[in-house]
């Protein structure tokens, strides 16, 4: 004889079949379907923002840019329902003025650096990722608005004087009066 009456597991067997049809369902696509978290998460990092949201971060020497594109990278989960922060990239590509372009290359010292050469972290450098930017991790949404054949320049005076809780990496190309800045939350 089984330990359950056969009426009582067919009553648990159809709750656990409906209970298995309705997560099933609720996991399904459709086109009503709200977005999750995930999905926004995703679409945002998908998009090349041209706003003035960008503009909040405060970067020394740049009055008003001509135009800025910017995107960002979740580091962890933002989704996840452990509590804390998630740390965020940003990568923009800052279209300068020509007296802004050419007043940051006489106020700090500017080398030359290979797209892909790794710069030489200073001995006070707090930020390894920032510390090992080179141009050429600019995410390829971001490509399209760099001149071509840019030369790029690196300051790391002029990263150490940015305000703020991000390191940054930021590159200079002051004859096509542009600036690649990569901040880093830390």
């Amino acid at each position: 004889m089984a330990p359950y009456p056969s009426g009582v597991l067919r009553i648990a067997t159809t709750i656990g079949a409906l209970a298995c049809a309705t997560a099933l369902a609720a996991c399904g696509a459709s086109k009503d379907r709200t977005p999750t978290c995930v999905d926004q998460v995703k679409a945002d990092e998908a998009t090349v923002h041209s706003d003035g949201l960008w503009s909040e971060i405060e970067l020394t020497g740049v009055g008003t840019p001509v135009a800025v594109h910017w995107a960002a990278h979740a580091e962890g989960d933002p989704c996840s329902r452990v509590p804390g922060p998630t740390d965020w990239r940003y990568q923009a590509v800052v279209a300068l003025t020509g007296d802004d372009a050419g007043q940051l290359a006489h106020d700090w010292s500017w080398r030359p650096i290979d797209a892909t050469t790794t710069p030489t972290p200073g001995p006070s450098s707090p930020n390894a990722q920032a510390d090992l930017a080179v141009p050429t991790d600019l995410w390829p949404a971001l490509a399209g608005y760099v001149p071509a054949g840019a030369s790029w320049t690196h300051s790391q005076g002029y990263e150490q004087s940015l305000p703020g809780s991000q390191s940054y990496a930021v590159f200079l190309d002051r004859d096509d009066t542009t600036m690649l800045v990569f901040a880093f939350d830390s």
